[in-house]
Parts: C-alpha cells; structure tokens; sequence
C-alpha cells in the first residue's frame, strides 16, 4: 500500500457517497456531501491508496473549537490502520487550525471507532439519547483537549 493524504472537495463526490454508503446505516446525501465540502468552515481529507480514494474524514471548526464529522474508511481497508492514519491527520490540521478542543459523537455500538478515540485520548463526556436512526441509538459524546 501505498497512502497518501490530502485536501478533497466536490469532484470526489461519487467515491465520498460511496464510502457513505458502505459505512454507515443512515448515510449522507449527495446534497448533504456536496454542502459540507462547499462550506468555509470545513475541512475535508481523503486517503487514497496508489490513487484510489479508500477513506475520508471532516472537520468542521469555528473559533478555538472543532468536532469531527466523519471518519469513513473502505471495508477493504479496515483495521489496517486507516482509520488511525485520518485521525492523526486531522488532528494535525485541528492544531495547524489552533483549535484547543475537538469533540465527536459515536454510537455506543461502534468499539472499533471507540477504542480508536481513546487511543488518542479522547475522554467520553456525555451521552446523547436516540442521537442516532436506522437503528436508534445513542451516542457517546467525546472530547479532546489539544
């Protein structure tokens, strides 16, 4: 494998609602995507293997605070560090941004996603009730001094 990380916006669209689609139960739409990405307040990556887009993650930010929107990565490429290398990158630009604190929301069924935020010392500060659909569930709410 060879990975490389960088800045995607709208021409990544049909690959980004792919991996929507194949990474979660109530994916985003082709309009909500094609918004975020045009939104200044966002930030994008994707990580592609020898050219092909197999993961992505977004940031939004606004003043010394940013939460991650989404950490997607291709099924293919799971637990084989994927998912670790977005998160690094992304905390590198929250810092590169001079945010002091990221936050996130995960279902509390996702453990791989979980024990990834702890890893990198994400605490759980909350729990959001039903935050989820297809199926309901809550979230756990985390955060990360920076």
């Amino acid at each position: 494998m060879i990975l490389e990380i960088r800045p995607i916006g709208p021409a990544y669209i049909d690959e980004l609602l792919a991996l929507e689609r194949a990474s979660f139960s109530d994916p985003w739409s082709e309009e909500m995507l094609l918004e975020e990405l045009s939104l200044e307040a966002r930030r994008y990556l994707g990580l592609f293997d020898e050219g092909v887009l197999i993961g992505y993650a977004g940031l939004f930010y606004c003043l010394q605070d940013g939460e991650i929107l989404n950490i997607a990565v291709s099924k293919e490429h799971r637990r084989q560090g994927a998912g670790t290398h977005l998160l690094h990158e992304l905390l590198l630009l929250a810092k590169g941004l001079a945010l002091t604190e990221v936050f996130l929301e995960v279902r509390q069924s996702n453990l791989a996603a979980i024990a990834l935020y702890e890893r990198f010392g994400f605490v759980q500060i909350g729990i959001r009730k039903g935050y989820y659909e297809q199926p309901i569930e809550d979230a756990f709410l985390y955060k990360l001094m920076l």
